[in-house]
């Protein structure tokens, strides 16, 4: 420790205790724990070989020990609502505790999931802890398909996935008996049957919840009378980001407008803006965008083209596309130079999604001398943050974990206007 005068102008003695010394700063380091007297008396020579001293200032200086890092164990005080309450098993006499939740003292109530810190502060010394509150089930089981569902005959039933975390115990139930269970992190569930009702479990250790109940029902889907061909398919980069761009033709058969939606059902990736409304008796060209998954490196992937139109009728197609290598092998023109795609059009591509942790927002104005925002939104359409971009082109990352789970919206905006928008799913 130090003890120090600021800005002498003159030779000073400083006196610890009995301890003489002359400087108007010293390191003095104490080994024991307690209360220390230092005296500092300023002392001027008088032209005479005398000093005249000024009177004597004391400065007392409390040596503490650093705080024991807390223990901390935590109870459940009720499933539903989430409330859990953590204490200090190894409290002190005169430290002092603040939890990352605004609460003081050595019990802290928590009424979410996740990590809750404590702090433990003597004067300016401190020393901290944290640990992870179970997970909160009734806030994850959104991502359960709740209701009932109607599956094509031809068409897979395809596959349900469980929300992201470890739980004690899962289990996917046919009719609330277990069907398939297991501990720490859900695996997908593939055995899905018409005329089944199903529900997923959950258990955090301490709570248990069950979310039901997804039935599938059988109707008729006829095939779909429309005929697609492929004008284009390449490996383009997006503000270097790589993605497929697949410019499609699709001609409606039918007496009435259908809206055509393409989807990847096996997991090779997804494709953004996928749905498009094809006039009735006619040829539409539109581009999607396919963004491939983290191991996907080309190969044939099934598509399923649905389309419905009004009186609720629907029609299902199943077809495949062979997507080229978009990893290591770009492709490439005759001269060798990567495939990057030029863009003279409004883009706006979200991308993963869903997401976890992060994802990024890829955008192309078609106008450069504008005002330009990129925004999320609720569900609700309440605004929650905006990012105003000066470049024509770009990228902009969002931190999800800002955000509950659940859907958002993402808008492209000119002028104030919005020109482009897509959804975001945030899985926590």
């Amino acid at each position: 420790m130090w003890a120090r005068i600021a800005n002498p102008r003159y030779p000073l003695r400083l006196h610890i205790r009995a301890i003489g010394y002359n400087a108007h700063q010293i390191t003095h380091m104490q080994t024991t724990f307690g209360s220390y007297v230092y005296q500092v008396v300023a002392q001027v020579q008088d032209g005479s070989g005398n000093y005249c001293s000024s009177s004597p200032v004391n400065h007392t200086i409390t040596v503490i020990d650093q705080p024991e890092t807390p223990q901390l164990d935590f109870e459940m005080l009720s499933c539903n609502p989430y409330r859990y309450q953590v204490t200090v098993l190894n409290p002190q006499a005169g430290i002092r505790y603040y939890w990352s939740n605004g609460n003081t003292g050595t019990t802290a109530i928590s009424n979410h999931d996740g990590p809750i810190q404590v702090r433990a502060e003597a004067d300016a010394c401190s020393v901290t802890a944290q640990t992870d509150l179970p997970i909160d089930l009734e806030s994850v089981a959104w991502v359960f398909p709740k209701g009932c569902y109607e599956i094509c005959k031809k068409k897979p039933s395809g596959y349900i996935i469980g929300p992201f975390g470890y739980y004690n115990e899962w289990q996917w139930q046919d009719g609330y008996t277990p069907y398939v269970s297991g501990s720490d992190m859900v695996e997908p569930f593939h055995d899905l049957a018409i005329g089944h009702e199903y529900q997923m479990y959950l258990h955090n250790g301490d709570c248990g919840y069950t979310a039901a109940t997804m039935s599938l029902i059988e109707k008729d889907c006829q095939d779909c009378e429309m005929s697609y061909s492929i004008r284009d398919l390449k490996c383009v980069k997006i503000d270097g980001v790589y993605v497929y761009q697949v410019i499609l033709e699709i001609t409606n058969s039918y007496g009435d407008d259908v809206w055509t939606t393409l989807t990847a059902p096996d997991g090779e990736g997804f494709f953004i803006d996928n749905t498009v409304l094809v006039p009735a008796g006619t040829t539409t060209s539109f581009t999607v965008y396919f963004y491939p998954s983290a191991d996907f490196n080309g190969g044939l992937v099934t598509i399923d083209m649905n389309g419905s139109w009004k009186e609720n009728k629907s029609c299902y197609k199943k077809t495949e596309i062979l997507f080229p290598s978009c990893g290591t092998q770009r492709i490439a023109d005759n001269d060798g130079k990567e495939d990057i795609l030029v863009i003279d059009d409004n883009l706006l591509l979200v991308a993963p999604n869903p997401a976890k942790e992060v994802t990024k927002v890829i955008y192309n104005y078609k106008n450069a001398d504008t005002a330009k925002t990129i925004e999320i939104r609720d569900m609700q359409g309440r605004f929650l943050n905006a990012w105003e971009v000066k470049s024509q082109s770009g990228t902009i990352e969002i931190d999800c974990a800002r955000f509950a789970g659940g859907q958002y919206f993402i808008l492209m905006k000119e002028n104030d206007a919005v020109i482009k928008q897509s959804r975001l799913l945030i899985t926590h």
